[in-house]
């Protein structure tokens, strides 16, 4: 019986001095269980150092949330952690956003003295204020944004475009979204447009704008709201009654800026451009086929999901190309002809 004990006394001072390792597995609140795997839930507070909490979902805390000294917090590429309360990032504690990765703090922050192993390489939105302690800082190669004001001590150091402080550095911020396809095809009575974002910033809404020839203006046609903060594709699609002309995608931020698409164009006289591309997906070959019975040229564009040129060639009705050499990975395929574009992706094994 005393062996017994004793090793049960032993087994809870190692989970408390050691901590524990904490693995979200579903997406979901932080204090439900099925959103983390095998084993207890890791605390609100962190009143526990040492812990290792990794985010490989999303996860929503509608608590405040304290990184203690020792505790490695990871938020993984493409995963999100929702912070619905006020955040402190003690001395000798770690915090780490990945690439794509995101962070979103619906409260105040505060970066206590000497706390310099936070790294933001995805995003980190704060819609309070800032307080960096002496000696802290934010590294990274991400974008860190705060709706509040920042206030740093002594040699703090962070990163945000616009922050207005003495001692911050800038980085190069990314686009608030960055848009990979817009295009659009009529079809019947009404015209359809389609486009799809890489991942967002901050964006509140899009709006469809045509110009208009009579007045020397774009016009608005209709409004589509925007995903917020996303670090996955996102294909959107509307539909308004059948106009011709130049279009184009108007970004809008939650704080009113706003950005512009390349414009295209819609005829909508000119017949339905129809294509496939098959097998997909597929290992190294792709064959095109038009099924307009035309002898028109088409120019065929093949970009990644990054908006990177791989390909671009001419073709008639038919085509087979060699994508062996190509990365695994989710590619667009641009086919113009007449005036009027079509976008599809196909995804290589």
């Amino acid at each position: 019986m005393k062996m017994i004990f004793l090793i049960l006394i032993g087994s809870l001072f190692y989970s408390h001095v050691f901590g524990g390792t904490f693995t979200s597995t579903n997406n979901g609140f932080w204090i439900t269980a099925s959103t983390w795997g095998a084993g207890p839930i890791p605390a609100n507070n962190q009143t526990t150092g040492s812990d290792i909490i990794i985010i490989n979902s999303t996860v929503t805390l509608n608590d405040n949330f304290s990184l203690k000294t020792g505790t490695n917090t990871t938020i993984r590429s493409f995963d999100t952690l929702i912070i619905n309360g006020d955040v402190t990032f003690s001395n000798g504690s770690f915090l780490t956003v990945e690439p794509d990765g995101v962070l979103i703090i619906n409260g105040n922050v505060e970066n206590k003295n000497n706390s310099d192993q936070i790294s933001i390489n995805g995003v980190m939105d704060i819609t309070g204020n800032y307080d960096g302690g002496n000696g802290s800082a934010i590294n990274g190669t991400g974008v860190v944004t705060a709706t509040g004001d920042f206030t740093l001590s002594g040699s703090a150091t962070i990163f945000t475009e616009g922050a207005g402080c003495t001692n911050c550095s800038y980085p190069t911020s990314p686009l608030p979204i960055e848009l990979i396809t817009f295009s659009g095809e009529c079809e019947k009575d009404k015209s359809y447009f389609s486009w799809s974002t890489l991942s967002e910033i901050n964006n509140s809404h899009f709006i469809l704008e045509r110009y208009n020839k009579e007045n020397n203006n774009w016009s608005r046609e209709k409004e589509v709201k925007g995903a917020g903060y996303s670090s996955t594709i996102i294909d959107y699609s509307i539909a308004i009654e059948q106009q011709e002309g130049y279009f184009r995608l108007m970004q809008v931020d939650f704080d009113g800026a706003f950005t512009y698409s390349d414009p295209i164009v819609l005829n909508c006289k000119v017949p339905k451009l129809d294509y496939v591309i098959s097998p997909n997906p597929t290992l190294d070959n792709l064959h095109f086929k038009i099924n307009n019975n035309n002898s028109n040229e088409y120019e065929v564009i093949i970009t990644n999901i990054a908006g990177q040129l791989i390909s671009s060639f001419k073709m008639n009705n038919e085509y087979n190309l060699d994508v062996s050499q190509l990365e695994i990975g989710i590619y667009n395929v641009t086919i113009i002809s007449d005036n009027q574009s079509k976008v599809l992706k196909f995804v290589k094994q």
